[in-house]
């Protein structure tokens, strides 16, 4: 079986350290990151990959919106994924990734705190969760929720699709031939069973490396800091990234990075050599 293994932290809790401990322990590794930097996995893929040099761009500055900040990852998430960890994960290779899914819960989440009601992080999970292959039966599912999460004005004072919406979610009974034939009102709807819709998938598992922010920032000192380098945010995302890891404890792997580079790697690699 493929691993996607994950590695998160705070810049300067040694990700890359730990990436290069786990290519000595499982076979035909792929090194990758987010925002991506590479060309692809497949050789067809030959141009620079401009999607994370955008989202590069965007977090250098402080006057990026959030949303735009959010969106850019996505897009260079779901390019990221066609391009190198389907692939590479599809010829049997292991793929380990510094920074991913993680990384939106923990940093976008307090960006968009205070412009989704409080609750971002549940709005980034399902954006995330719910990316996979949803087939035509979950779409009631979906819109019935989606009453409960997006006011109901959102629906009703929009133009058709909003007023289709509005309507499938509150009577969804009135709107079966909808959910799986393509329609003038709304044609996005219909969705192809066969088709490959996914743009993304969750990891095997992430490890993430916990260092406190004033040494994580003494380690990374002289670099050209990014707008998430503060230290005020960079406490924030230190305590979400705990928070995430307690909600998901099957999922994540907490280390604690100030021991030594030896202890770290050691650790990293018993996640793998243990589990899997």
């Amino acid at each position: 079986m493929s691993l996607l293994i994950t590695i998160e932290g705070i810049d300067g809790a040694g990700k890359t350290t730990a990436q290069n401990a786990l290519t000595e322990v499982v076979d035909n590794p792929v090194l990758t990151t987010e925002p991506n930097d590479s060309e692809g996995y497949n050789e067809k893929w030959n141009t620079v990959d401009w999607f994370g040099e955008q989202v590069r761009n965007a977090i250098s500055t402080d006057e990026t919106h959030p949303l735009s900040v959010l969106f850019f990852f996505l897009a260079d998430h779901a390019h990221h994924y066609e391009n190198t960890i389907k692939p590479a994960l599809n010829d049997g290779n292991n793929v380990i990734c510094d920074r991913y899914i993680g990384s939106r819960y923990a940093y976008q989440s307090l960006s968009l705190n205070d412009m989704i009601n409080g609750d971002s992080l549940s709005y980034l999970s399902t954006l995330h969760e719910s990316e996979l292959n949803i087939s035509n039966q979950d779409a009631n599912m979906i819109f019935n929720t989606a009453e409960d999460k997006i006011p109901q004005s959102l629906y009703s004072e929009t133009p058709e699709v909003g007023k289709y919406l509005f309507g499938l979610a509150h009577h969804p009974e009135t709107y079966p031939e909808k959910l799986t034939h393509p329609t003038d009102d709304f044609i996005g709807l219909s969705v192809d069973e066969s088709a490959d819709a996914s743009w993304s998938q969750k990891p095997n598992h992430t490890i993430l490396l916990d260092l406190p922010v004033d040494e994580a920032l003494n380690r990374i000192s002289g670099s050209d800091n990014e707008v998430f380098e503060k230290r005020e945010f960079l406490t924030k995302v230190r305590k979400q990234y705990l928070s995430v890891a307690d909600r998901k404890p099957k999922e994540f792997t907490v280390i604690d990075a100030t021991q030594s580079i030896e202890v770290v790697s050691q650790s990293v690699q018993n996640v793998v050599l243990d589990n899997y």
